[in-house]
């Protein structure tokens, strides 16, 4: 599914516009095909003062509601610059300078120069006070590069938000980890990686002691491709003072394998197999020693990695299932019948297309038609079909 360059400024930039206008685009805007999806975020809400005081008594015309719904399916689909004209648009119609603000945005990020310098124009006319449509407007007369320009209109603007966000949560007794672990989701759709490699570099910098913060940095790293440096992989650097800070941590331990498996599968399996070791509950690491195995072939080891783990929790179908597809790839058609056999009994809504679409036992010609038949069946009850789990 191809992922839009743009940032989802719904959550990035949330926008109180006349109430029916918020109601209706709500309700219309669905995630057509081709739509990216956009990661589970916290919305940071506009200061209250921003907000304009006779919302309720505003009349929405239909070709401003129209303009605006517009704009919304636009951005949902990626397509920013129809979605900058139409907030455009609607900015003049409205007068209203959140959503002038909004189209401004939207224009610099779709490096669309001439759209956000109308917009910044419009916006600073509507809010003579704000000083940030100015600065747009500066730089675009100064030359500065469309890339420069959509760096400085979003990310300078959520740089501040987050390490407001960051201070707050270190006062309150609350630490700082949680929005470590989070603000990596607030660049999500920010195609220039390194750039959001170097914010959260900077975003971290004041927390050294947070094992969560070295993990977004880490995380951001190995995102961004940063090479290594005089044999110093950044991401590799960042991660280790992770497990460092917080011993048996698993999902530091994750990305530490994915890091490794970039430059050396067999890295990652060493790494995987002393971690596992050391913290024997750890079932996602050991999850990810059997994918690497079995990305390398040696399906032997994969499906005894995940025997051990079902071993241990019966009531856990997804290790059963591991076993059983890893027996298939191991042309093992009595354990893979049978465990599959057993998972149809267990939930067969949830299993049975996944074994109809197994290769069949030579000589078996009966499997396909028992397989589908009770998946048919719990399609019919309202369970979800074959085609939805595929």
């Amino acid at each position: 599914m191809a992922q839009s360059c743009v940032p989802r400024f719904r959550s990035l930039f949330p926008l109180r516009v006349p109430v029916a206008a918020v109601v209706a685009a709500c309700a219309f805007s669905v995630a057509l095909p081709g739509a990216a999806q956009q990661p589970p975020s916290v919305v940071i809400e506009p200061p209250a003062d921003q907000l304009a005081p006779n919302d309720a008594s505003r009349s929405l015309s239909a070709d401003l509601f129209y303009k605006l719904l517009l704009a919304d399916i636009a951005l949902q689909r990626g397509e920013a610059p129809l979605a900058a004209r139409a907030y455009y648009e609607a900015a003049r119609e409205s007068r209203d300078p959140r959503i002038a603000r909004r189209a401004t945005e939207i224009a610099l990020a779709a490096r669309q120069r001439s759209l956000a310098a109308e917009s910044a124009t419009l916006w600073a006319t509507l809010e003579p006070e704000a000083t940030r449509p100015k600065q747009i407007l500066a730089a675009i007369a100064g030359g500065t590069s469309g890339k420069d320009l959509a760096d400085a209109g979003v990310d300078d603007e959520l740089r501040g938000r987050l390490e407001k966000l960051l201070s707050d949560a270190a006062v309150s007794g609350q630490g700082v980890g949680e929005v470590f672990l989070q603000i990596n989701r607030f660049f999500a759709q920010q195609p220039e990686r390194k750039h959001v490699y170097e914010i959260v570099q900077s975003l971290a910098k004041p927390y050294p002691a947070s094992a969560e913060a070295h993990f977004a940095v880490a995380f951001a790293a190995f995102s961004a491709s940063i090479p290594a440096s005089q044999g110093v992989d950044p991401a590799l650097v960042e991660v280790n003072r992770a497990l460092e800070l917080k011993p048996g941590w698993e999902r530091a331990a994750l990305l530490k394998a994915d890091i490794l498996a970039r430059t050396s599968a067999d890295g990652a399996v060493a790494f995987l197999k002393t971690f596992i070791a050391a913290n024997p509950e750890a079932k996602a690491a050991a999850s990810a020693l059997a994918q690497i195995y079995v990305e390398q072939k040696r399906y032997a080891e994969a499906r005894a990695v995940f025997q051990a783990l079902w071993d241990g929790d019966r009531s856990a179908r997804d290790f059963e299932f591991g076993v059983a597809a890893i027996s298939i790839q191991m042309k093992d058609w009595s354990t893979a019948e049978a465990l599959f056999t057993d998972l149809l009994k267990a939930r067969p809504a949830l299993w049975s297309c996944t074994w109809g679409r197994s290769p069949r036992r030579p000589g078996n010609t009966s499997r396909q038609s028992t397989v589908i038949s009770p998946c048919r069946k719990a399609s019919a009850r309202g369970s979800p079909s074959c085609a939805s789990r595929r």
